[in-house]
């Protein structure tokens, strides 16, 4: 959103070399090993194209991307460097899930819950969470995003919901492993 980009913007997908204050230079691989060249960050983003994403990072800088991401609510501990981008921190399924939840509401988002309501035997509420969400995104930037992750779903990177029969209305995204164990 603050670097005006869209799902058609182009990069390259391209050997890169990220120099690194105090440690060897970063040099991220996509998954197949290859370089496809120009593309729209859609497709980029529907391929989990590596080099792609740690330039996005460049752009944003790390300790960017880190402010982005507790403003959607992730409270575990994120290394400001260069291959965040790729989900190099470690993140619990609640705090993804309640940060993906964002999108879904169209850009709002809302503290997660345990438990809604609670009455007696009589039916009188005893407890109640009221709840209430804080505007994070533009709509306009949401549905990029959203769409961009319907084609993750559709044909991109996970895919395989699809040919496993699902067919309802989904968006999501695939992630990079560190050395398949994450």
């Amino acid at each position: 959103e603050k670097l005006d980009l869209h799902p058609a913007s182009v990069f390259e997908d391209r050997p890169i070399r990220i120099p690194v204050a105090g440690s060897a230079d970063w040099q991220p691989q996509n998954f197949s090993r290859e370089f496809e060249g120009q593309m729209i960050l859609k497709k980029a983003f529907i391929q989990s194209v590596n080099t792609i994403a740690a330039q996005l990072v460049q752009l944003a800088e790390p300790g960017s991307v880190v402010t982005s991401a507790r403003k959607f609510g992730i409270t575990s501990p994120l290394a400001p460097v260069y291959s965040i981008g790729l989900g190099t921190s470690g993140v619990s399924p609640l705090e993804m899930a309640s940060a993906f939840a964002a999108f879904a509401t169209g850009g709002i988002r809302h503290e997660p819950f345990f438990i809604w309501r609670v009455e007696d035997a009589f039916g009188r509420v005893l407890e109640e969470h009221i709840v209430s969400g804080k505007k994070l995104l533009d709509p306009a930037c949401v549905y990029q995003v959203i769409d961009m992750m319907r084609g993750v779903v559709d044909t991109g990177t996970g895919r395989i919901i699809r040919q496993m029969g699902f067919n309802l209305p989904a968006a999501g995204k695939t992630g990079t492993t560190n050395q398949y164990k994450d």
